[in-house]
């Protein structure tokens, strides 16, 4: 991108990447359990003594987890009596964008094509101002929402 168009573009952009959980019925989220917790123990009654670092076993937080915030909140109710099944499949779809006329935001291209990307689209609308100088100034890259 030339310096005035990385200005003026979106500070950031979706992207593919990740993964794609295709069965949630097995997925425990139960990380911050199983982490190694370690206190650093000072007594002081004006000398310190310091006694070292005193690791914990994870069972031995079990029983605060359920009688804090976290065990007490509406959804670990829920999950403790009976579970949650999602009965719906949640998609968010990618904004898409088109090269259009600026005269009437109807896309230019025949087939009505629509971009996965901005950067897609933006390299489209160079091709087509390079193939056809007279275009310039004339289309311009858009959310694919907003074209007529």
């Amino acid at each position: 991108m030339a310096d005035k168009d990385k200005l003026q573009a979106a500070s950031y952009e979706g992207q593919n990447s990740g993964i794609r959980v295709t069965s949630t019925d097995d997925i425990v989220f139960d990380y911050g359990i199983n982490r190694i917790v370690e206190y650093e123990s000072i007594i002081s009654d004006y000398e310190e003594e310091e006694l070292g670092l005193l690791s914990f076993n994870a069972g031995f937080f079990k029983n605060f987890v359920s009688g804090g915030d976290v065990g007490r909140s509406p959804l670990s109710k829920l999950m403790k009596n009976k579970g949650i099944k999602a009965n719906k499949t949640v998609t968010l779809e990618r904004e898409k964008y088109a090269v259009v006329s600026g005269e009437n935001m109807a896309n230019i291209h025949a087939e009505n094509m629509v971009f996965n990307s901005k950067a897609e689209a933006d390299e489209y609308l160079k091709e087509t101002v390079k193939n056809d100088p007279s275009q310039k100034g004339k289309i311009q890259l858009t959310p694919a929402f907003q074209m007529v």
